[in-house]
């Protein structure tokens, strides 16, 4: 079978997979995937909420809280494991606090914050079209809430499709699957409780709509060929933009992230000690998909949620700045 051929086999197999899911029209409720997407943008930005979820991701099932607040206009959120030592990350505008527990002991690594790493992050419908079609599913109910179903079927065989459903009354994710072309599910994020904290308000209404000064911004793309501390990418796979590029002087470690909106891919970049054994070809933990090779007596490893071709893509792309 050639790949084209296998590529319209997967794609019209995931296409039958997913219109089971689809309702009878474009738009379930009366509007359209783009009307829920502002609307849910507008939501992880505004409401203070908490609530418990799992994690699904290939055999590893993991229980987590979250809960996310407002302080004095600035969002801080934290995340608790609820198996196995306890681990609590908490991130303010400015600082990421890990805690772990460990025999009986507690400790806290502090560092930058970075970008948000809650389940529910905003989402920009412009971009994610050219690398996915949005389609309305039928209604479903999560959390003992009726929700409505976005579809995020790839145009290609570079990232997998994902399945999003949004609380009906405020627009906050409560279930989010990320499935493969054969239909399979690679990992599932599913609220089993979630509350909105409304205060004192008897009878609370959803959040006002953001500002123009509020509202998540696209990530700004990425030229093909642009030096990073003596490192450059030729090419990205199609729809992948680097969102940011971290050099660290003192370990002389690079790490590159990439998304097409959705998925995202981080690749690093190492010094190799004296006698160790380079990572060269393919791994995988759970639902990560991990890709290695030895580059500038370095190592190079990219992973991400996504098919091996497109991190064996993006490994490709990186050389030494002077070649």
């Amino acid at each position: 079978m050639s790949a084209v051929t296998s590529l319209k086999a997967s794609s019209a197999l995931l296409l039958w997979w997913l219109a089971g899911m689809v309702a009878a029209g474009e738009a379930a409720d009366g509007q359209d995937p783009v009307h829920w997407l502002e609307r849910m943008n507008q939501a992880v930005a505004r409401l203070a909420y908490h609530g418990h979820f799992v994690y699904l991701s290939g055999r590893s099932l993991e229980g987590m809280r979250i809960r996310h607040r407002i302080v004095d206009g600035r969002p801080v959120e934290s995340l608790l494991s609820l198996n196995g030592e306890p681990r609590e990350v908490i991130r303010d505008a400015r600082t990421l606090t890990i805690v772990v527990h460990q025999n009986g002991k507690v400790r806290r690594v502090r560092q930058p914050a970075g970008t948000r790493f809650s389940p529910m992050k905003p989402l920009e419908a412009a971009s994610l079209s050219t690398s996915y079609r949005l389609v309305m599913g039928r209604p479903a109910r999560v959390a003992d809430r009726w929700g409505v179903v976005v579809l995020f079927v790839p145009r290609d065989d570079l990232r997998y499709g994902y399945r999003l459903t949004l609380d009906r009354e405020w627009a906050l994710p409560l279930d989010l699957m990320v499935i493969d072309a054969e239909g399979e599910v690679v990992s599932r994020i599913m609220f089993t409780d979630l509350q909105v904290e409304t205060g004192d308000d008897p009878q609370p209404q959803p959040a006002a709509p953001l500002t123009v000064a509020e509202a998540p911004a696209a990530a700004p793309a990425a030229e093909a060929e642009t030096n990073h501390a003596g490192w450059r990418f030729e090419s990205l796979p199609a729809g992948f933009r680097l969102l940011t590029h971290r050099h660290y002087a003192d370990g002389h470690q690079d790490h590159f992230i990439f998304s097409d909106g959705l998925a995202t891919i981080s690749a690093y970049v190492e010094p190799l000690a004296e006698g160790d054994r380079p990572f060269n070809g393919r791994a995988r933990l759970g639902s990560i998909h991990a890709v290695g090779r030895p580059l500038a007596e370095r190592q190079l490893t990219v992973v991400g949620e996504v098919p091996y071709k497109t991190l064996e893509l993006i490994a490709g792309a990186l050389k030494p700045a002077g070649d």
